[in-house]
């Protein structure tokens, strides 16, 4: 008889423990606490190292009841899905090119975003690749970074037709080069 009053002991023992360590409590801020924060700052300023849930009711806590207990998991739990739908939705978007009515942007090993937009010569594989990574751009801004690319496009394709017009050999390659965008 003894033996089983002393493991029934032990057991109810056990299961105090447990109770108390899955036990939630409200802070004197109104703060929901799993666990008994180490140290723990009392109300007076003081400093507490190895307090209990005891020291934190008499410094003004209250345990937490289960309508709280259930608000407190229910928000945990939609913060990690929150969390988890974020990052997929991020993961996602990273391994997908952007589209826009002109073309697709791509980032490039330098990190910026860079738009392909054809040249306009009907050519498929004659496009433009223009850095557009000042974000946020407003759309106006945006125009006038494409409009910049495509002007300076031109200007390099004038170059090469006025000096194949002259006749000069070598200042025909440099403005080809500089049309490919070879410097």
């Amino acid at each position: 008889m003894r033996t089983f009053v002393a493991i029934l002991t032990i057991v109810i023992g056990a299961l105090m423990v447990c109770e108390a360590k899955s036990q939630h409590y409200i802070d004197r801020s109104g703060n929901y606490l799993t666990s008994v924060p180490n140290p723990y700052y009392t109300r007076n300023g003081g400093m507490m190292r190895g307090a209990t849930w005891a020291h934190i009711v008499e410094d003004g806590g209250r345990e937490a009841t289960a309508q709280e207990t259930a608000d407190w998991q229910a928000a945990q739990a939609a913060a990690a899905q929150a969390a988890a739908n974020a990052q997929a939705a991020a993961e996602a978007q990273a391994a997908l090119p952007q589209t826009f009515p002109t073309g697709i942007a791509v980032t490039n090993a330098a990190g910026h975003w860079v738009e392909f937009v054809p040249d306009g010569t009907n050519v498929v594989a004659q496009t433009l690749a223009i850095q557009v990574s000042h974000s946020p751009l407003t759309p106006d801004q945006r125009e006038a970074m494409k409009a910049a690319a495509i002007a300076d496009r031109e200007a390099k394709k004038a170059a090469a037709r006025f000096a194949k017009k002259r006749g000069n050999l070598q200042e025909r390659i440099a403005a080809l080069e500089a049309l490919q965008g070879i410097e």
